[in-house]
């Protein structure tokens, strides 16, 4: 599935409840290292983002929401991050830090952005 937001296409294989029902079956869990995801998020595989989605959008909605303190503004910080990602992963440099601290990042700033 690819979601349509804020004009960027981002290729999303499922979204958990906290955004509505699930669009497709669930994925069969992932044993690929995070490094590996975003290295196929890279060339452009939107079922590798859809696994670091299943992984870390509970983490990043938690982070949203702490400082958004708004669940549709959390439902939309966490979406813009994985846009962000999306766009972004040629870019990450794992000597900078771990896959989750770098999408921590995006999302703070993305929610300190909003409030």
């Amino acid at each position: 599935m690819i979601l349509q937001y804020h004009g960027n296409r981002v290729p999303i294989s499922r979204l958990p409840g906290m955004f509505g029902e699930m669009a497709t079956p669930p994925l069969p869990p992932s044993t690929e290292t995070d490094r590996a995801l975003l290295e196929r998020v890279a060339r452009g595989e939107d079922r590798a983002l859809a696994s670091l989605y299943d992984r870390y959008s509970a983490v990043l909605y938690a982070v949203a929401f702490r400082i958004s303190g708004e669940r549709p503004d959390a439902e939309e910080i966490v979406l813009d991050s994985f846009s962000q990602a999306w766009r972004d992963a040629a870019r990450f440099q794992a000597e900078r830090g771990s896959v989750i601290a770098w999408l921590t990042m995006i999302c703070r700033s993305r929610a300190l952005d909003l409030v």
